[in-house]
Formats: C-alpha cells, structure tokens, sequence
C-alpha cells in the first residue's frame, strides 16, 4: 500500500483580516473627511476674521475722519479752542481735517471766515462772524426803519405842503374867477359904449394913439438923458473911489503917525525904564504898552505896511495924574547903543483916546502866536487890558455878529481874510461864505462912517506884535468837521 501522503494544510480563516482592514479603510476616510472639513472650517474663520479687521480698520478710519471733521468744525466755530503746539503737525497734516477745513473756507470765506496755518485757528470764528453779521443786520434793519420813518415825515410834509399849495390854487383859481367876472363886465360895457357912442370911442381911440406917440417920444428922450446921466455917475464915481481911496490912506497915514497922545519925560537906561506925562488923568493902567516910532521916510512906506516901530512901553506903575513908569522893549531890529530911546520921543497908540472909554470891533482871522489858528478871544482879553472893549466881532464858526455894530464903535480892526489855502482846506463854499461875512461886516461899519483899519499895521502900534511869517490861517468849518473848527495843537499840527 502506498504511503499516505500527508494532508494539506487548511487555509486561516482572513475575516478578521478583511475586518481590520475594511475598519481601517473606513477610519482613514473618517479622518480625510474630517481633516479637509477641518481646515476648510479655519479658512472660513480666517478669512471671516481678516473681513472683520478690514471693517473694524474702516469702521476705525471712518471715525478718526469723523472726530477730525467734527474738530474742525468745532474750531471753526469757536466752540474748541486751538490744537496744542505738539498736536499741531498731526492736525495740519490730517486729510479729512484739511478737507472739512476747506470746504468750511469755501462755504464761508465770503462773510470773512479764514484759517490761520501758524496758529491753528481762524482768525475770527463762525460764531463770531455771524455775531457781527446780526449786529450788522441789526444796524441796518435799525437805518431802514430809521429811513422809513424819515421818508414818512418827508411824506407828510409833502402832503401839508401839497394841500397848501393846492389851497393857494383854489384862491388863485377864485381870483381868476373874479378877474374874469370883472373882464366880462368890461367887455359888456365896452359892447354897450360901442353900440350908443360908437363916434366918441373913436375919437378918444385917436386921442389915445396921439398920446402914446407923444409918450414915446419923451420916454425915448428921457432914455437919452439917463444913459448920458449915468455916463456921467459913472465917472463921478470912478472919481470919487479914487478920491475916498486916497483920503483913506491919508486919514490911515495921519492916525498912525501924527497923533501923538504923550511923550517920554526921562530915561534910566542902566535899567531900561522911562518915565512919560501920561497917568491917572488920562486913564493909564499898568500893563497898557506905547509905541516909539524910528524916524522915517514916509514916502518908503505904504498904507499896509507896518511903521518902523523903535520899541514898545510898558506901563508898569502910574505915579501920579501926569507921571508913570514903563519898562522899555526895544524892537528885534533896533541897537539900543545906537539908537536908544530918549527924552522927547513921541508915545503913539492908534485907537486910544486918553480920559475916554475906546470901543472897537473885530473882523477876520487875527493869529497872535504864529501857529494859523484864530484868536479873537484871546485878542480880546488882551485888548481888555489895554483899556479897549471889543463891543462886536464875526464868529467866524457861525459867521454871526456877537455884540452890537453900531455908532458907538470907534474902529473896525480886520483881519486875515481867507485864502486860496482856505477853500482845499474847508472847501470853496465855506471860503465863499466867510468872504462874504467879512466884507458885510466891513460894508455895514463902512455905511455907519466908522474906520476901517487892517491888523498888521494897527495892533503893532498898540502894543499887540504879530507874528513876522506867514502862516496859512486855520478857518473852522468844512467838510470833515461838520461845521466844527479844525482843532491845532501847540505845535500847530
């Protein structure tokens, strides 16, 4: 028998293989699916969180732009006040800040809003601004209303005017009435002459007519007459100004140098004092001042110009009736050494009357100091002092007469008249009518027979020395000083 061969081996069972190993292709799908689900996941998240920086970045930015575009509307409206000097640099280089800044210029800079870069702030606020804006408003709702009511009264008074006139009319339109009654009732009678003396109105139509003929030959022959007449007049007055003006420079020339009211009695010239034969008789005051004369030429000099005055003096003590003593001012242009005052030499005051009461009027300009502003005032006290009163002068701000021009007044003193300096200075208007004040003024005292005399030549012999240059003369009025004087300080500015 052969030998039995041994059995094959039985094959191991693989179900646990086949298990483990389904087990484990299903695991590791598990974790493939959970892997790729896992990091999809975080991409979501990030991303979602990288949406949700940018939005927070913007929503960040759009505040930063909101807070600078509200400060720059607050600083512009003066509620914050202006950036730190260390803030100042972010501020001025900040987009949405220059930006609003800008459109707020723009909107603005019409009523005067701007922005000063150096200090980081308007020059004036919005608040301000509008401030002065309603203030503005205010004033000119105020002129307006003002303006209504002026219009109103203007209105009114052109309405009463207006029923004025209109009453005027009717009674002019009555009188009308009443002259037309009157020509019709002449014409009804002149119808009624015609028709029962139609022959006699004819002949007095002829008489009349021979009449006027008659008339107009005589007036023609008067008219003759008249122009030769008034040829005549007229050369009887070129003659007799030419005569009035001479007996004035005569009668000027005489009042200044031939009436010599006292003379000079003794001289201390160690002290500059003399001693002249007027006092208390005479009314002499101290303070009152005399004039000494130079010898001269009279043919050297004009009527306007001033005498050669040696020197002035005055009164410093009265004596007695007939004695007083002066103290002696020698004139700038005088030597005292060569040409002293002595014993003898005539005292001469134009306008003074010795014993009696002296009244003057002023009119013009009188400058006492040089500086171009009037003094009249202080011409006044002056001459108050030297025993004259000033009874009447022209305000020459008003340009009325203060006082009374009357018989009284012994002489009217003028002044300086206005200039072509005066009319750019207070226009030609204000000059004009200064003008015209003055020469009145002098017309009137003219009319009245008193002296007219000009200052230059007649308050230096009294004793009053005027400025030697010329000034150009400040007449108050005009148009920047509504009626007022210029006002000159003593500097004369």
């Amino acid at each position: 028998m052969p030998p039995r061969r041994p059995s094959a081996p039985q094959p191991e069972s693989k179900t646990g293989l086949v298990v483990a190993l389904v087990f484990f292709v299903l695991l590791s799908i598990t974790l493939g699916v959970t892997t790729y689900l896992g990091f999809d996941g975080q991409k979501d998240l990030e991303q979602k969180a990288s949406t949700a920086a940018q939005d927070k970045k913007k929503a960040d930015d759009a505040a930063a732009e909101a807070r600078a575009q509200r400060l720059a509307c607050r600083i512009m409206m003066g509620i914050d006040p202006a950036p730190r000097a260390e803030d100042l640099g972010a501020v001025n280089s900040n987009p949405a800040f220059q930006a609003e800044l800008a459109a707020i210029n723009a909107q603005f800079s019409s009523v005067g809003v701007g922005w000063d870069p150096k200090t980081a702030a308007p020059p004036e606020s919005i608040l301000v601004v509008l401030k002065k804006l309603k203030e503005a408003k205010e004033t000119a709702e105020s002129n307006m209303r003002q303006a209504l009511a002026d219009a109103q009264k203007a209105n009114t008074d052109y309405q009463a005017k207006a029923a004025s006139e209109e009453a005027k009319a009717k009674q002019a339109q009555a009188e009308a009435a009443k002259a037309a009654s009157v020509a019709a009732a002449a014409q009804k009678a002149e119808q009624d002459a015609k028709m029962f003396a139609i022959a006699d109105i004819n002949k007095l139509r002829n008489d009349l007519k021979q009449a006027r003929e008659q008339a107009d030959e005589q007036i023609a022959t008067l008219n003759v007459q008249k122009k030769r007449l008034e040829d005549s007049l007229d050369g009887a007055k070129v003659t007799i100004d030419k005569l009035k003006a001479d007996q004035d420079a005569r009668r000027v020339s005489i009042l200044l140098t031939d009436v010599k009211h006292g003379e000079v009695t003794r001289v201390d010239a160690a002290t500059d004092t003399a001693f002249i034969n007027l006092g208390s008789a005479d009314f002499v005051r101290p303070g009152m001042s005399f004039s000494v004369l130079q010898t001269y030429d009279r043919s050297r000099f004009s009527v306007e110009q001033p005498l050669p005055k040696k020197a002035s003096l005055t009164i410093a003590q009265v004596l007695g009736p007939k004695l007083s003593r002066a103290t002696i001012q020698y004139a700038d242009d005088v030597n005292p050494t060569k040409d002293p005052v002595r014993a003898g030499d005539g005292l001469y005051k134009p306008g003074w009357k010795p014993g009696t009461p002296v009244r003057w009027a002023l009119v013009g300009h009188f400058d006492l100091n040089g500086l171009g502003r009037d003094e009249t005032q202080v011409l006044i006290e002056r001459l108050k002092q030297q025993g004259i009163a000033v009874v009447a002068y022209l305000d020459l701000s008003t340009l009325e007469i203060k006082g009374d021009l009357d018989h009284s007044v012994d002489y009217v003193v003028v002044g300086t008249r206005p200039t072509l300096q005066t009319a750019q200075v207070v226009g030609q208007e204000r000059k004009e009518a200064i003008e015209k004040a003055i020469n009145d003024f002098v017309a009137k005292a003219q009319g009245m027979g008193i002296q007219v005399i000009q200052h230059r030549i007649f308050l230096p012999m009294f004793g009053i020395d005027l400025p030697r240059a010329d000034v150009v003369p400040h007449f108050p009025g005009g148009p920047g000083a509504a009626g007022g004087e210029k006002k000159v300080d003593d500097e004369g500015r």
